[in-house]
């Protein structure tokens, strides 16, 4: 009997006592066997040393959340419809108090209208100081003024409480271009004078 790994073993068969025809064959069978065991051993790990390659996984950071709620401040923000009717913003903001490590909500509400947009943001989008470009299709209603306010939650199925100022701004309109101006054609007199 032959002993391989702490778990598998093996017995291998006498071939001393079989007809020359049965020897090929026992052994054709008995090679088989072995090649088997060895695979199916060697996929149970009987090989493995249980120290060797199982050490614990390194950690390669620590995540740490704010106990306190944190707070934003809107330095400004700029917004302009373009021509296929988005309202185009850039939010600059700087966290006053805490860090991003929550969830964010971006609200912007058009007063006077039922138009609004809110822009839902991971910690990992947010810096502590920084710019947010987004849009709001707004399409041809008319608007003139945005507010914008920021609120955070540890999980969004949780609700948001407030966390920043309240920013007002006026929409810029969309640019109109100019029509290009065609100069008329020049006839010189000579010819005016042929017709």
């Amino acid at each position: 009997m032959s002993r391989r790994g702490k778990l598998c073993s093996f017995q291998t068969t006498s071939i001393e006592r079989m007809s020359k025809s049965s020897k090929g064959f026992a052994l054709k069978t008995s090679l088989t066997s072995v090649v088997i065991l060895m695979l199916v051993a060697a996929s149970m790990g009987c090989n493995e040393s249980p120290v060797a390659d199982k050490q614990a996984p390194k950690e390669t950071g620590v995540f740490v959340k704010d106990s306190e709620p944190g707070a934003i401040e809107i330095q400004k923000a700029t917004a302009r419809l373009d021509d296929l009717g988005i309202a185009r913003f850039e939010i600059a903001y700087r966290f006053t108090k805490g860090s991003p490590t929550r969830n964010y909500k971006c609200e912007i509400t058009f007063p006077g209208t039922s138009q609004r947009g809110e822009r839902p943001l991971d910690a990992w989008e947010m810096k502590p100081e920084g710019v947010i470009k987004t849009g709001i299709e707004i399409g041809d209603n008319p608007v003139q003024e945005f507010e914008i306010i920021f609120s955070e939650a540890d999980s969004p199925d949780r609700g948001y409480t407030t966390m920043s100022n309240t920013l007002k701004g006026e929409v810029q309109p969309r640019e109109v271009v100019p029509a290009e101006v065609v100069p008329a054609e020049v006839v010189p007199d000579s010819a005016a004078a042929e017709n």
